[in-house]
C-alpha cells in the first residue's frame, strides 16, 4: 500500500503533504473538508483531475486532520494505492432520521461477503442516527467484517452536512466503502474529547434516543442544575431543535433554556431504562436539544 497526501486551503491552494517518488496510481481517494470549500465544485474536479483513476470519497467536517495537527477552512486528501486488496462501493440516499436503521440494513446487504474484511462508511451528519445506522449495518454483515466510519461534519454550523462517493458532495447522503482480501490489517480508535461529571444515575424512562428521567427526576432539570448559570442564563453554548429534528437555531452566546421552552435531553444514542450513565461535559460543545 502506498499513500500520497494533498491539502488545499484559500492561501496557498493545493500543497503537497507527502508525496510517493515511484510511479503512483490511485485506487481510493479519501477527502474531508470545510463545508463551504467542498460546495465549490471546482476542488471536487481538480482532485478528479489529479487521481483520475480512483474513486474518491468526499465530505464536509468540523476540522481537518492531517498528522498531529488540525486545520480549518481546508481540504485534506489523502490518495491510497492497493497491491493486493480489493474495494467495491456503495452509497445511498436518506431523507429521514427514520430511514437510518433500515438504510444501514440496506446498503450493508448490497456487499458480497466473500472476503470481506472491513467496511468503511460516511454519512450524513444531520439527518441520519448514527446508532441506528451502524445497528443495522451491523446486523447485517458477518461477525467476522469490522465496521468505522462517521458523521459529516459542518464546523460548528449544525446546518448541514455534505457526502459525495464519486460525485458531488450532497446533503442526505451515505456512502461505504468495502475492503476485500486478507492482505489488508485496519486498526481503529476513537475519542470524543468528553468527561463525565457529577454521579452516575440511572435512566427511568427514555423512548429510543430520548432521555426524559434520570432517577426519576426530570433530565433536563438534573441538568440544568449542573450547568450552572449567570442572571438566569447557561453559560453554554446549545443548538435547538423542535420536535422533527429540524434545526430552530443555534446560540452563538448565552442561552435561556426558558426562551426556548425545552423539555427534555435527545442524543445520537439509544437509550434503555435501567442503563446507568453520567453527565459529559466538554468544552465549545454544542448539546442536541428537543423543545415541544
Amino acid at each position: 500500500m502506498k499513500i500520497e497526501q494533498i491539502k488545499w486551503d484559500g492561501l496557498s491552494g493545493w500543497t503537497l503533504l507527502k508525496e510517493q517518488k515511484t510511479e503512483f496510481k490511485a485506487d481510493l481517494v479519501l477527502a474531508f473538508g470545510n463545508r463551504f470549500t467542498i460546495e465549490d465544485h471546482s476542488r471536487f474536479d481538480e482532485i478528479k483531475a489529479k487521481y483520475p483513476k480512483a474513486n474518491i470519497l468526499i465530505c464536509s467536517t468540523a476540522g481537518e486532520i492531517c498528522g498531529s495537527e488540525v486545520f480549518d477552512d481546508s481540504i485534506i486528501v489523502t490518495a491510497i494505492s492497493f497491491e493486493r486488496t480489493k474495494l467495491k462501493m456503495f452509497s445511498a440516499d436518506i431523507t429521514s432520521v427514520n430511514m437510518s436503521y433500515e438504510t444501514g440494513k440496506s446498503i450493508a446487504g448490497r456487499f458480497p461477503t466473500k472476503s470481506l474484511s472491513h467496511v468503511f462508511v460516511i454519512s450524513d451528519g444531520q439527518i441520519v442516527n448514527g446508532s441506528e445506522l451502524v445497528r443495522g449495518m451491523n446486523e447485517t454483515l458477518p461477525d467476522n467484517v469490522s465496521l468505522t466510519g462517521g458523521l459529516a461534519g459542518d464546523g460548528a454550523r449544525f446546518q448541514q452536512t455534505l457526502v459525495g462517493l464519486n460525485e458531488y458532495p450532497a446533503k442526505g447522503k451515505i456512502a461505504a466503502i468495502g475492503f476485500y482480501g486478507k492482505d489488508i490489517t485496519i486498526g481503529y480508535g476513537s475519542i470524543g474529547g468528553w468527561d463525565s461529571f457529577g454521579p452516575e444515575r440511572l435512566i427511568t424512562k427514555s423512548e429510543n434516543n430520548i432521555l426524559f428521567e434520570l432517577d426519576g427526576q426530570s433530565a433536563l432539570s438534573l441538568y440544568k442544575n449542573y450547568l450552572g448559570q449567570k442572571d438566569g442564563v447557561y453559560r453554554h453554548r446549545l443548538c435547538v431543535w423542535d420536535k422533527d429534528f429540524n434545526l430552530i437555531g443555534i446560540t452563538k452566546e448565552n442561552f435561556s433554556f426558558l426562551d426556548a421552552k425545552i423539555e427534555f435531553v435527545a442524543g445520537a444514542a439509544k437509550y434503555n431504562d435501567d442503563l446507568l450513565i453520567s453527565f459529559g461535559f466538554q468544552d465549545n460543545a454544542a448539546f442536541i436539544l428537543k423543545t415541544p
